[in-house]
């Protein structure tokens, strides 16, 4: 098998997008929706590209805008934790309600991710953790050695908690689990790739003694 992850930073925002798919067997799955996914659906279509699932990080307008498309082209299951389900519910839980041009998607959960999770899209595994902080239902998903971690862990940067649902406490626990991984590639939700080993270094937020800072959250 042979992993290959593709990103696109899409709408307002910019955030990332990714397709990940076994090149051989061409089974995939998609992490995250925003709007403006037509790049994302012509790579799909050109690569003949199967989709199991369409993995939600979270339910903030900027990851689910282009949701409803992405549904229709892939006939994928929506996958979320239940924590953010209600985001999938209105504009107002997803944070879009008065953003210019955003319009909210129908589409719905068709499972709900939990801690601990395995899935599978045709030959990948994917492993699920809930790592709540940035929002309550925050999920990170790991493909071998390609971690995506949505609005959690960023390059050099972490997720911003002052929005409904947000956590400090939260977020630092589920940063503690993630950087305890071996090392591997790190996906966020927005700005450029990075690695565990390179946050465990240079990001300042968890430079010092980390663990023992932070040691009553875990």
């Amino acid at each position: 098998m042979e992993i290959v992850v593709k990103t696109f930073a899409i709408g307002i925002y910019e955030t990332n997008c990714y397709v990940v798919y076994d090149k051989h067997s061409r089974w995939g799955v998609v992490i995250d929706a925003p709007d403006g996914i037509a790049s994302v659906l012509q790579y799909i279509r050109e690569r003949e590209l199967s989709i199991g699932h369409i993995l939600l990080t979270h339910g903030h307008f900027d990851h689910i805008g282009g949701l409803d498309a992405l549904r229709r082209a892939t006939g994928a299951a929506v996958a979320i934790h239940e924590a953010d389900a209600y985001m999938l519910d209105s504009a107002g839980g997803s944070l879009g309600s008065g953003i210019p041009g955003y319009k909210h998607p129908a589409a719905k959960a068709d499972l709900y991710v939990t801690d601990g999770q395995r899935l599978s899209a045709g030959n990948l595994d994917i492993q699920v953790y809930h790592v709540p902080g940035h929002t309550a239902g925050d999920t990170a998903y790991q493909i071998g050695n390609h971690l995506f971690t949505g609005d959690t862990l960023f390059e050099q940067s972490i997720g911003r908690t002052d929005l409904p649902g947000g956590n400090l406490q939260q977020l630092l626990a589920s940063i503690g689990r993630l950087i305890a991984l071996e090392d591997c590639a790190v996906y966020p939700g927005h700005g450029p790739a990075t690695t565990l080993e390179r946050e465990r270094k240079y990001n300042p937020h968890l430079q010092g003694n980390f663990e023992e800072r932070y040691d009553d959250l875990y």
